[in-house]
């Protein structure tokens, strides 16, 4: 087989200040400031793209002026897309079109509109057999609902799963409890494509795998005639798999690895099993029927081979463990240094652990050209340490930004949500009445919490009203 145009960035390095520079290197021209503009590079999330614009600004030597043209394989409905069949001729187009499909439904009104499915199909569940209600009528609960069904909805599609097969998934003897569990699937698998055939609109997720698919049929038939980058995409995806593999054919196609690990041995990379971190590298090269031996640098960026081989032989397979002996016995070094730097700390309090980490990111802010960074999955933990940083008066950057339900107006929301999902009931109807956004028309605030401590005291305190305004007036 030729080579393919295949590479990948060795595991430690910058990723996108690497990914910048390699494309400065090839595409870039000295002489012509507008070289890059005929570029086209395509990453996983927005996010990504926000963050290769940074590295550009790093890495170029000549201050370049125009940047390439960076797209999201994952968000191609929020932006211009390269995708379209005019796409040279129109970059300016809001909208992603697929082959016969309708426009895309927007992720809020989608959520609106399975909340009012959920809502209808309780209701209906409740009049027919009253035990088994889960009380999904009330928004809150079908909100949440909604939501969850939208990520199964997500996750079959870009799996492409089908739902003909649920009601075979179990064993006979569950069947029964399974059975409740189709009633509600039923939303997604009968109801919603009703639903959307009326909003006439497809789904994002179907949407974009179609978007995908066509893309990648048309430039293995028409090659673009401008270089196209594909960058820190794994193919987790199978339709993004199949543009991958199309792109890394292309006479001017580029597929960069995010720290694909070709030091492993073979035995080690033939056992990588679903929960190891290389097993979608390894499933991709399958698809692009390669091996790791066509896998080429992209930059000459050194890698740290002691770190990066003590985390291959911690993370390797259990079939292959023996082979730690051989490797202790010729890699004492490489552990060695391996473990320069490491440091591990037990904390007994979830408070605990997050003033150490902000200790510790204070230490490096204090250090002359030092830098360093938290990277956690769990938003609680990121949330403790900002709160410890600002206690000296550090204001970090949090990527993940601030949830709508965390600021003064979201939680404001939240407070009337509340009252309204559990029918004005005393503890949320307090809340709501004496936070400080509450006006309620008067010209004063002070005005407004007076009377909301009048019905404090006359009609809140002592036995409790019944629900609704309703019981509030009575009691009153």
């Amino acid at each position: 087989m030729s080579r393919i145009n295949l590479f990948t960035i060795p595991a430690g390095a910058a990723f996108a200040d690497e990914l910048a520079r390699g494309i400065v290197q090839r595409f870039g021209s000295g002489e012509d400031p507008f070289a890059l503009s005929e570029v086209w590079v395509l990453v996983p999330t927005r996010r990504a793209i926000r963050t290769l614009k940074e590295a550009f600004e790093r890495v170029s030597p000549n201050n370049i002026t125009v940047l390439p043209k960076i797209y999201a394989l994952g968000d191609l409905d929020d932006d211009p897309s390269p995708l379209r069949e005019d796409a040279e001729e129109n970059l300016a187009l809001d909208e992603l079109v697929a082959p016969g499909l309708p426009p895309v439904i927007s992720p809020l009104r989608r959520e609106l509109l399975f909340t009012k499915l959920i809502q209808h199909w309780s209701m209906r569940q409740a009049e027919a057999n009253p035990e088994h209600s889960i009380g999904a009528e009330r928004p809150a609960l079908a909100l949440q609902l909604a939501r969850e069904l939208a990520r199964i909805l997500d996750l079959a599609t870009s799996e492409g799963l089908s739902w003909e097969k649920l009601e075979k998934l179990v064993p006979v003897e569950l069947a029964q409890h399974w059975e409740q569990t189709l009633l509600f699937l039923s939303i997604v698998t009968k109801e919603w494509p009703e639903e959307l055939k009326r909003e006439n609109a497809s789904d994002p997720a179907a949407h974009r795998d179609a978007a995908l698919r066509d893309a990648a049929q048309r430039w293995r038939t028409s090659p673009p005639h401008h270089p196209v980058v594909a960058a820190g995409s794994t193919g987790s995806v199978p339709a993004t798999a199949e543009l991958l593999k199309t792109i890394v054919n292309l006479p001017e196609g580029a597929v960069v690895l995010p720290g694909i690990d070709v030091a492993l041995d073979d035995a080690a990379w033939e056992s990588l099993g679903p929960g190891h971190p290389q097993h979608g590298m390894a499933q991709l090269l399958q698809k692009f029927e390669a091996s790791r031996d066509d896998v080429q640098p992209w930059t000459d960026a050194p890698a740290r081979a002691a770190r990066a081989r003590l985390i291959a032989e911690a993370l390797r397979p259990a079939e292959t463990t023996p082979d730690w002996r051989r490797y202790v016995q010729d890699g004492r070094a490489d552990i060695a240094r391996g473990l320069i730097g490491l440091k591990s700390i037990v904390a007994r309090t979830p408070g605990e652990e997050a003033l150490t980490i902000a200790c510790a990111l204070r230490e490096a802010i204090e250090t002359p050209g030092k830098t360093a960074a938290l990277v956690t999955p769990d938003r609680n933990l990121a949330r403790r340490v900002a709160s410890e940083l600002k206690r000296w008066g550090i204001m970090i950057d949090d990527s993940a930004g601030t949830p709508l339900a965390h600021t003064e107006a979201g939680r404001f929301l939240c407070l009337i949500a509340d009252v309204v999902a559990d029918d004005f009931a005393p503890v949320p109807l307090l809340s709501f009445l004496k936070h400080p956004f509450t006006a309620l028309g008067f010209d004063r605030r002070a005005q407004a919490r007076a009377y909301a401590e009048e019905l404090e005291d006359e009609i809140l305190r002592g036995a409790r009203p019944a629900a609704g305004l309703a019981g509030l007036r009575i009691k009153g």
